[in-house]
Order: C-alpha cells, then sequence, then structure tokens
C-alpha cells in the first residue's frame, strides 16, 4: 500500500476512503463506512479512536469476526515456530504448539492474537498460558486491545511521511539549532 499524506485520507471521495483503509483493517470494510462520515479527522490517533469507537459499540459477531480475521502467532502443524527458539523453548516439544493452538482455539474460537509477538518460543509460551485460563469475555477484549496496537501501527506505517513523530522532529529540529552554534 503507498504512502499518502494523511489529510489526503480526508479529502478522498467517501468510497476511495473505505477502499484505501479496508485493507489495514484485515478487509473488515464495516469499520471504515461507519467512520466515514465522520471526516475530518485531525490524526492518525484520532482516525484510530473513531475506529476503536466503532468496534466496541458493533455487536458481539462483529468484534468477534474482527479477531477471528486476524493471524494467530502460533503455529499450525508442519509450521516452523513462530520465534527463534532459545535453551528454555528447546524444552517444549514442536507437537506441542499445534495442540496448544487448537486449545487455545477451542476455549475462545479464536487464534492467539499478540500486536508484538515475543522474540523467543518461552516468552511466546509464557504469553499463551498467562492467557490460556482467561474467561471468554475477557480474552475477547484482550485480543482486541492487542488488534488496536496492530491497527495503529498499520495507520502510522500508512501514513508515516504526512504525520512524522512531532516529538522526533523537535529533537530533530533542535540538532539542527545545536549545529548552527
Amino acid at each position: 500500500m503507498d504512502e499518502i499524506p494523511f489529510d489526503e485520507l480526508n479529502k478522498m471521495e467517501p468510497e476511495t476512503f473505505i477502499d484505501y483503509l479496508t485493507p489495514i483493517l484485515q478487509g473488515e470494510r464495516w469499520l471504515p463506512e461507519r467512520v466515514v462520515d465522520n471526516r475530518p479527522f485531525g490524526s492518525v490517533r484520532m482516525l484510530h479512536k473513531a475506529l476503536f469507537n466503532e468496534v466496541m459499540d458493533a455487536g458481539d459477531r462483529k468484534r468477534c469476526d474482527l479477531i477471528i480475521a486476524h493471524d494467530g502467532v502460533l503455529p499450525q502443524e508442519g509450521d516452523a515456530p513462530p520465534v527463534p527458539a532459545t535453551e528454555e523453548a528447546e524444552e517444549i516439544p514442536s507437537q506441542s504448539w499445534p495442540s496448544l493452538r487448537s486449545q487455545y482455539r477451542g476455549n475462545f474460537g479464536f487464534d492467539f492474537v499478540l500486536a508484538r509477538p515475543p522474540e523467543d518460543e518461552a516468552k511466546l509460551l509464557g504469553a499463551l498460558l498467562a492467557r490460556m485460563n482467561n474467561t471468554e469475555k475477557d480474552e475477547r477484549l484482550l485480543a482486541l486491545r492487542e488488534i488496536s496496537e496492530m491497527t495503529f501501527e498499520r495507520l502510522e506505517d500508512a501514513f508515516r511521511v504526512a504525520e512524522p513523530d512531532t516529538q522526533h522532529a523537535e529533537q530533530a529540529g533542535d540538532t539542527e539549532n545545536d549545529e548552527e552554534s
């Protein structure tokens, strides 16, 4: 997806706006359809907030569909481990991942979703086991929180050129002033 200036998103025809955001939202077209008439958005953060207010106002089925649309981080049978193995993770038999994935899916009806998967299998296993005994309601909320983080990062990436981090921009400006001195 091409990066565009954020203000261009606000100026798009409604259908173009929806088409542009749908892939960022895992094909969930209903989300941009619900916020298109709320434009203009002042920032990526404001757009993200509007989108996730809609998620939280949507019914359980819509929220669950959104979670299901996201790929989980646990390997399926025959897949390589999702992250580099460490010595601690070598104790986890590879046949356990499909079983754990299946158990999680059986408990909650969707795959284990993390915005930022840990860098090794042992930490991934710890994160999974910590959530395995959650209630379905609590786990859905945690999954939606992870998806919210992923979505915000995707939105930032889509509009990075147009909306740089102001803190970094200010720091860059300070460096330029220091060099002039």
